[in-house]
Formats: structure tokens, sequence, C-alpha cells
């Protein structure tokens, strides 16, 4: 039960891509981007509340647990003006339920760090198949916007079925509503609306089946010192998989309520 909680709260680490592309045709230089210029480490607070449900088999009860975890969020500039990405000393905190909703068990791990690499200063990465989880936490716009336009990352969320690999496609759309003054900086703020949750299903495959992930966000930017200050996210993922199959242990239901913030502790020169 812990390892499949694991697996709800971490997959999108593992194996997502995204496709970045703005509504409009015309890309222009934008002044939603990070200061590169010299080799530093922007080090971020993360924390992680996760309160997710699964059931595995059709004959199964449906297990409830709560994930609490924190860590930190690393941005490294290296040279040629890119940067790693990285999520490292995640501590978690994981509690297990009974049917009746009462705690009966709480667990702590450690995840393994979690390293990106090759992030422009724009927000997207040298690799086209770079990691959805990054544009979802560190979503920055392609074109200069002012305060009141909007513009939209396309984005697309694997889905393993059986041994084949679906995709849910959407977008999280960034619109520009104001200033706010975070951690003394006055800071941009993007507000994102994001969905995932259009998925293609091939007729042979046959059943029921749906993956989605679906939230908002706030994000916070200093446009003078060109870097992210901060981010508050919620997003609920689902996912179902009831293949027309007489073996009952081929039923999976997944649910997940995540709840992120991500703020900036302090930047080192390296």
């Amino acid at each position: 039960m812990k390892k499949l909680l694991l697996v709800l709260t971490i997959f999108i680490l593992n194996g997502c891509s995204n496709q970045n592309e703005s509504t409009s045709t015309k890309v222009i230089s934008s002044q939603f981007k990070w200061d590169f210029s010299k080799k530093k480490k922007f080090i971020y607070s993360y924390s992680h509340i996760v309160n997710g449900t699964n059931k595995m088999g059709t004959s199964n009860i449906t297990n409830k647990s709560q994930l609490s975890g924190n860590g930190y969020l690393n941005v490294s500039v290296k040279e040629n003006n890119v940067a790693d990405l990285s999520l490292s000393d995640i501590k978690m905190d994981i509690t297990t339920f009974n049917k009746n909703g009462t705690p009966i068990d709480t667990n702590t791990q450690s995840a393994p760090a979690t390293v990106i690499q090759n992030m422009k200063s724009d927000g997207s990465f040298t690799d086209s198949n770079t990691n959805v989880l990054f544009k979802i936490l560190l979503a920055l716009p392609i074109n200069n916007i002012a305060v009141g336009d909007s513009e939209a990352i396309n984005l697309k969320m694997p889905f393993r079925v059986n041994g084949s690999t679906l995709y849910s496609t959407g977008r999280n759309q960034l619109t520009f509503i104001g200033y706010e003054e975070i951690k003394n900086r006055n800071c941009a703020v993007l507000e994102g609306r994001i969905d995932i949750s259009k998925l293609d299903i091939p007729k042979e495959l046959k059943g029921k089946y749906a993956s989605s992930t679906i939230g908002g966000a706030k994000y916070y930017f200093d446009l003078e010192d060109r870097c992210y200050v901060g981010a508050d996210i919620h997003i609920i993922m689902d996912a179902l998989m009831d293949p027309e199959s007489k073996e009952n242990n081929m039923f999976m239901k997944m649910k997940s309520d995540n709840i992120i913030k991500i703020r900036l502790k302090k930047v080192e020169l390296i």
C-alpha cells in the first residue's frame, strides 16, 4: 500500500514529456526569463501534501493514505545559459488508514533525488522529451505578455495500460494577473489553470480508461532579478483502468489530491 501511494505521488517524476507551445504563432522576446548569466544555485523549500485513494482489483476495498513530504527544489545554473533542476532531501511521512478512516500506521521514508538537466532561461528544455512536472511547478510564458494577458503551455501526461502507453493531453493556461510582494520582492503573479484530461483510447483497448490532472496554481516571478520566488499549486490526479477481463486484479482506480508549495530560500554563487 505504501509503495502504491509513493508511485501515485511521484510517478510524474519519471518518463513524462511535454509540448511547450504558445497560442500565438509569433514568438517574441519575453520578460519572463531567468537570469542565467552567472553560475549560481537557487535553493527553494519544497512541500508536498497528498491525500490519496486507490483500489486494486474489483473485489478489494478502497485504500486511503496521506503523504506529507518536505525537502528542496534546486535550480543550478551551469555554463551556456542552462540549468539543472533537482528535487533533493525529500523526507516523507506516509500515513495509512483503515476502512473507517482511522489512522493505523505512519511510516517515514526518503525519496531519491530527481534531476532534470538543461533548462533554458525561458523555461524550455534542450531535450524535447522533458518532464511535465517542472512545467507545472515552474511555468513561464514564452511571449512578452502584459497584465491581463494569457498564454497556454500545452502538456501531455503518459498513462501506461498493460504494456501500452497512452497520453492525456491538455494545457496550463497562464494569466498575468498583477503584482504581489513575496519575500520582500515585488513579484509578477501568474495564475495557472491546469487541465490535462483529454485521453484518446485506441479501439483495440477494450474497457474503460481515464487519466486526468486538473487544478490551479499561482506563480510568483521577480521580473527585476529574473528568478522564481515561489509557487502555490493544487492539482487532483485521477486514473482508471477497467479492462474487459475476467481477471479482477486488472482493475485499478487511483486518485490523489496534491498541494505543493515552493518558496525561494537563498541564492548561492557556485
